[in-house]
């Protein structure tokens, strides 16, 4: 057993951490030799890491100092205990584990620590790409790409994948001489395309974590960072399904929505970001606009519809006109539409009533905010709706509290629809990419289907209509 030092040690003849690293008073980890699972517990202080001093024939380099090194980072930068202050997301752990590996070799190589091979570089290519491309499981998948993210392993893999995957990148098959050059493991095209999907939803989540909007080094990426980014990985990864309440709408509407959700993720995948900083949600509060319009007459009439075939007739008096005799009971779909009334995008009156006349049962709200506070106002439940004067009173102009406006449009009947632009800015009205990830987070969970604005939502409506009937 050994005791971690700063210093070089004559024992190993080499550094288990570099000085690069720099000390910290009572470091106290021990450290014992385990060539096949290097690890650190910050808990209990232990290091198992391998001690040789063997130099790598083939990469000129002493991998087993690479290792103490990052197993060292873990010591210096990863948190005792993972808890709800550092993953205040509540992120799975693989994901969150496979994020602070990018973390600490991020951190690594800020340090000054020079980049060198872990593992030899031959077994990137010859095991390592074939494990990844080969895993089924896309959660695994990305486990094992983001332990290489962030280190020179992770740069030989994405330029030797991308250079595989070219050929079908433009929906493209390879040609024959490019086929004979290619692995066995790279000629499933199906596996391909689901390995490429996944690098793009963690490479995404590593670049928008651990760089700036313009493209420079973050001094440093923080735990919370971490788990805020592992929850955009655990929703972005998992097959986006409609929850259980909504199995009651016809099939075809239930497919709608799911494709819209999948967009939702496929755009999620992009690089855009919104303007650098932190910010958290403004506080929400909920009202009810003055419900001063009945619509029961609307309820009604869309319950019942007069049909020319049935079996006993209730309406003789249509006999001499269409011959409608017969009454046809049919259901009357409610659902949810959240409306962000913030800025540029407008309600009036007159969207409120087109929609509600072919969603009569809908409940309508509509949320804004100011400063650090936001409301919610319910302009629309139960066949009653409010009017354009109280419509025009009870909005403000900043977003604030989407968050919070998504968390109740999740508790509320489906199909649930949120009509906005995708943006989202917390207290002070400042926009950050966490705020936007922790939006998608809450539609894929309650599945949302959002829609950019008021026209697109009359059309779901009258595709709604059509389907109930």
């Amino acid at each position: 057993m050994a005791v971690v030092k700063s210093r070089f040690d004559a024992k190993t003849r080499s550094y288990p951490v570099t000085a690069a690293l720099g000390e910290k008073k009572g470091m106290g980890f021990s450290i014992e030799e385990d060539s096949d699972s290097p690890r650190t517990s910050c808990k209990t202080k232990e290091m198992f890491v391998p001690l040789d001093v063997d130099i790598c024939p083939e990469c000129k380099v002493n991998h087993s100092s690479m290792i103490r090194a990052h197993e060292m980072a873990h010591a210096k930068w990863s948190p005792k205990n993972i808890g709800k202050k550092e993953n205040p997301y509540n992120a799975s752990m693989m994901m969150y584990e496979g994020l602070e590996e990018v973390r600490v070799n991020y951190l690594l190589r800020q340090s000054g620590i020079k980049d060198e091979y872990s593992v030899c570089k031959k077994s990137v290519d010859t095991k390592m790409i074939p494990a990844i491309i080969q895993e089924p499981a896309r959660r695994k998948k990305a486990f094992m790409m983001l332990a290489m993210l962030g280190s020179i392993e992770g740069t030989q893999f994405k330029n030797e994948f991308e250079r595989l995957f070219n050929p079908y990148k433009w929906g493209r098959q390879p040609n024959e001489e490019t086929l004979a050059e290619m692995p066995d493991y790279t000629l499933d095209e199906n596996l391909m395309r689901q390995t490429m999907d996944v690098f793009d939803i963690v490479h995404t989540a590593y670049i928008n974590m651990c760089y700036t909007k313009r493209g420079r080094h973050r001094q440093n990426v923080w735990s919370k960072s971490v788990s805020e980014y592992a929850k955009y990985l655990d929703e972005a990864l998992e097959e986006p399904e409609l929850p259980a309440d909504m199995s009651n709408l016809p099939d075809e509407l239930q497919n709608y929505m799911k494709n819209s959700i999948e967009a939702e993720a496929e755009r999620m995948k992009s690089k855009h970001r919104y303007t650098e900083g932190k910010s958290k949600w403004g506080r929400m509060t909920i009202e009810k606009a003055p419900l001063v319009q009945n619509l029961g007459g609307v309820l009604k009439a869309r319950k019942s519809r007069a049909m020319d075939m049935g079996a006993v007739p209730k309406y003789m008096h249509r006999y001499t006109t269409d011959q409608k005799i017969f009454y046809r009971q049919r259901r009357v779909l409610g659902g949810t539409l959240l409306v962000d009334v913030s800025g540029s995008m407008g309600l009036n009156a007159d969207n409120v009533m087109e929609i509600l006349s072919l969603m009569p049962a809908a409940t309508i709200a509509m949320y804004s905010g100011t400063g650090s506070t936001g409301r919610l106002v319910i302009i629309a439940e139960n066949g009653k709706m409010t009017n354009q004067r109280y419509i025009n009173t009870m909005r403000d102009y900043g977003n604030i509290v989407d968050g919070p406006a998504l968390d109740w449009l999740g508790k509320q009947p489906g199909p649930r629809l949120w009509v906005s632009d995708g943006q989202a800015s917390g207290a002070g009205d400042t926009f950050s990419e966490g705020l936007r990830i922790e939006c998608f987070n809450k539609q894929v969970r309650y599945g949302i289907m959002r829609i950019n604005d008021i026209e697109e939502a009359e059309e779901f409506a009258k595709k709604y209509r059509k389907e109930a009937s």
